[in-house]
């Protein structure tokens, strides 16, 4: 969070998530690692291999894996209760499987590191091949006598996506002491095959350059300086499609710069970017700033207040601009609007942070104030291809909560424990009142775990409050609370083995994520016991 996260994005100061690759770690040891295992749920199978190898002063890493899922178990109905209601249909309390829910997915990795005196080069390629089924999209046909009957296939979708990566890291020894240079290509094909036969086709290319100065101790300040250069390409075809043709070019330049002055510390961020958005016979230019500023004070060695404020713009999306079709992952009609302009945001956050040997503790409180948020409504016409009509608007919005949590670390008898609480409230508006769509209910969850050295148990228990606050083309979300389990082993008679056993959905609940755009048409998979074995040599 705050102003350092304007590296990657504009509104990235809400937050970003860091992922890692282990193929793209720098400090590696030749190893082989072969992982098979399968769950009960849709009779699910994995098998996954990862090696890599060092030769002197170069690094060559591999994987590559294979995951197959048949049609999944549900403990109850698939439409929610308040779906069923408004068809006017029977809720029958039973487990039973979900049609159209299969999934198939395999994808192999490569990474080659060059290693110099004073720079690193790496190249690294990515394939991904996946083909799964969208759940509620089954069409009814009428048979003589009028009866009806469901398509046997529904609608599915097969994607693939290639990725090429260059990143050179080289050692500057001037004002900047760093200089990071990548190029990113992305090759996405995507293909909606209804009852076998192929209909909307969807293709993207994106080509993103970067150059990132990194530059310590310049006047106290420490920071980087960086230049993006991204164009991205759709290509649709197809009487459904749901996007146009079109193309995204985006230029952006970001500033971040941080100091320490004794128990202070402060940290500026900006981010400006030109983005040229166009299809056939429309051509949008967007130009956006975003400013963001934070200040901390340490009260002790175990106490740290701070606050930051942020100044933000977002341009529209292609799909909020020129969508006209049936997004058939989110079963409806979305139609964009060529005369959005870029949403504007004040955010403030205030926050409190404490450590203290076994025992830590967060707070958070935050405010986003939008003028002209882009929000999707439903227009209330009559369907198209049987599925509601969306629109995109804008209109002036408030997003705001709060979050916290402790952890608290020993030990019991000959074991390390350590237990994570949290919680978490946000609540998003218009400013007439009204609740703006898919906004997370209230949470609190609970993590524990228990680790005797050669096997460790662990227990995480998330409890999601109903969520009633929502817009009128929107149905609300009960409440559930998820429980996973899970034990490791390390058997002490073979070295490098690990055994996971694991369950989710313990209490075999019906779970429906209230930001999930397929909620009402089907829940999470029911109670799933895992295991997977990995050995590494």
């Amino acid at each position: 969070k705050g102003p350092s996260a304007l590296r990657y994005g504009p509104y990235a100061t809400s937050g970003v998530v860091n992922s890692f690759n282990r193929l793209l770690e720098d400090d590696v040891e030749s190893a082989t690692e072969i992982s098979v295992g399968g769950g009960t749920i849709g009779d699910s199978s994995t098998g996954a291999i990862y090696a890599t190898r060092s030769f002197n002063n170069t690094v060559l890493s591999i994987s590559g894996f294979d995951q197959e899922s048949k049609i999944i178990e549900i403990p109850t109905h698939a439409e929610s209760a308040l779906e069923l209601i408004e068809e006017g249909e029977a809720i029958v309390d039973a487990s039973q499987d979900v049609e159209n829910t299969s999934s198939e997915t395999d994808g192999i990795s490569a990474s080659l590191l060059f290693k110099g005196a004073k720079s690193n080069l790496r190249l690294f390629t990515n394939f991904i091949d996946k083909e799964y089924g969208i759940p509620g999209h089954a069409h009814h046909e009428e048979e003589e006598g009028g009866e009806e009957e469901h398509g046997e296939e529904g609608v599915k979708i097969g994607l693939e996506k290639e990725t090429f990566r260059g990143l050179l890291d080289y050692q500057l020894g001037s004002v900047f002491d760093r200089l990071e240079a990548s190029v990113h290509l992305t090759n996405f094909n995507q293909t909606e095959f209804e009852d076998g036969a192929a209909g909307t086709l969807l293709g993207r290319d994106i080509v993103e350059t970067k150059l990132e100065f990194f530059n310590s101790d310049t006047a106290n300040w420490n920071g980087v300086v960086g230049f993006t250069f991204m164009d991205t390409e759709y290509a649709s075809s197809g009487t459904e499609a749901f996007l146009p043709s079109s193309e995204n070019d985006v230029a952006s330049l970001h500033i971040i710069q941080a100091r320490e002055d004794g128990q202070w510390s402060t940290e500026l961020g900006l981010r400006y970017e030109d983005a040229d958005v166009s299809k056939a016979s429309v051509d949008k230019n967007f130009d956006t700033l975003n400013l963001s500023g934070g200040v901390g004070y340490r009260l002790s060695e175990s106490n740290y207040i701070g606050s930051s404020i942020s100044l933000s713009e977002r341009a529209p999306s292609i799909s909020e601009l020129f969508s006209d079709g049936v997004h058939a992952a989110a079963s409806r009609y979305e139609r964009g609007d060529v005369n959005l302009s870029s949403e504007e945001a004040i955010g403030v956050e205030i926050y409190y942070r404490h450590s203290n040997g076994p025992t830590a503790f967060q707070f958070a409180a935050y405010n986003n104030d939008f003028d002209d948020f882009i929000y999707l409504k439903a227009t209330g016409e009559a369907q198209i291809e049987e599925k509601d009509v969306f629109e995109y608007r804008q209109g002036d919005a408030e997003i705001y909560g709060f979050e916290a949590s402790l952890l608290r670390s020993g030990n019991w008898r000959s074991a390390e424990w350590s237990a994570e609480l949290n919680y978490s409230n946000i609540t998003g508006e218009l400013n007439d009142g009204t609740p703006l769509r898919s906004i997370p209910p209230e949470k609190i969850g609970l993590f524990g775990e228990l680790d005797f050295g050669n096997y460790a148990l662990g227990l995480d228990v998330v409890h999601d409050d109903d969520q009633s606050d929502v817009p009128s083309d929107q149905h609300a979300t009960d409440a559930y609370t998820e429980v996973s389990a899970e034990l490791v082993w390390l058997p002490t008679f073979s070295t490098g083995t690990v055994i996971t056993v694991a369950v989710d959905n313990l209490l075999d609940q019906e779970i429906r994520y209230h930001s999930s755009e397929l909620k009402d048409k089907v829940p999470e998979a029911g109670r799933n016991f895992k295991i997977l074995a990995t050995k590494t040599f």
